[in-house]
């Protein structure tokens, strides 16, 4: 028994070896254990000597199939392993992967992932071409076009097994409505050649330019002893309003009454999380009175920061004589 030409299966031998013509009952073709079923002509009549199983085809692609071809004597036989490839047709956005929670300067809160698919949808992972991102449009919400707007990042991914991920892309400013563009870059004969797709449109909020302490410090705190509360911070836009989608970095330093700033003990900067910055471990170790002051990382041109009210840092407990 052989597979040949792609599509057609030929029983040409009997127990002992000899050519003989095939029994006029219906064999049967399958898949080979619990590899996906395939489609077109399963079950044949032979005509003298050939079985012909046509237009077989493949809904996934994969490696190592196999057919049993099952007699009507109840003998089955097994074809060698072979392997399906899958031609790419289309780029497509995965699904829940389109670019989003996105807010000026900051990388976007969910990156889109691109795939190469076939005409049935499924992913082609032989494909390494690289997608590029670019802006297809900046609209405000009256469809007023938006000059200005870039997107910057790592704009070119390679596909890997067929998928190009995005990591850190985001848009320069405040724009009501982007739609981004995703266009394949090869040179070669393995290129699939695909046209360029779009994204989902989505929004970019503002940027924090602000910040409101969100922590009212005991009038007495031990040195060495993380602060109470914990102290945080809410970030606000140019008009005041709260950034929930900002995730910008904010750092904590102790200021005495003489105006030096030292770095807390702990963690003196963390990434905001829904636009609260959050200090869970900040400690103060040298005895005085202190405010803190909160500031973006790296500074923004012009913004001071902000201060907390003052606090007095007193011994704490004994640890040793």
């Amino acid at each position: 028994n052989e597979f040949c030409g792609g599509d057609r299966l030929k029983s040409r031998v009997d127990f002992y070896g000899s050519y003989r013509p095939a029994a006029p009952e219906p064999y049967t073709l399958d898949q080979e254990g619990n590899q996906l079923p395939f489609l077109g002509e399963s079950s044949v009549v032979a005509t003298g000597r050939t079985l012909s199983f046509r237009n077989l085809v493949f809904p996934s692609q994969g490696v190592g199939y196999k057919l049993l071809l099952s007699t009507p004597i109840g003998v089955s036989v097994v074809t060698n392993a072979f392997n399906v490839l899958s031609i790419a047709s289309n780029l497509a956005v995965a699904e829940g992967q389109q670019p989003g929670g996105a807010i000026a300067g900051e990388a976007f809160g969910q990156q889109p992932t691109v795939q190469f698919r076939d005409s049935r949808g499924n992913v082609v992972t032989s494909i390494s071409s690289s997608v590029e991102a670019g802006i297809f449009s900046a609209k405000t919400d009256a469809g007023v076009d938006v000059a200005g707007v870039v997107l910057l990042g790592t704009t070119q991914m390679s596909a890997v097994g067929g998928v190009a991920t995005f990591a850190d892309l985001f848009v320069n400013i405040q724009v009501d409505l982007v739609t981004l563009s995703f266009t394949e870059r090869c040179t070669g004969a393995s290129c699939a050649n695909l046209p360029p797709i779009v994204s989902d449109t989505f929004r970019v909020a503002a940027p924090a330019a602000d910040l409101s302490v969100a922590w009212s410090p005991p009038a007495v705190i031990s040195a060495g002893v993380p602060l109470t509360g914990p102290p945080s911070v809410t970030l606000l836009d140019a008009l005041g309003a709260a950034t929930p989608l900002s995730s910008r970095l904010i750092k904590v330093s102790s200021v005495d009454v003489r105006g030096n700033a030292t770095d807390v003990l702990g963690t003196p900067t963390v990434n905001a999380i829904q636009g609260v910055a959050t200090f869970d471990n900040a400690a103060v170790t040298t005895v005085g009175t202190y405010t803190l002051l909160f500031n973006f990382e790296p500074e923004v041109a012009g913004f001071l920061g902000v201060q907390s009210t003052a606090f007095l840092v007193v011994a704490g407990p004994p640890s040793q004589i």
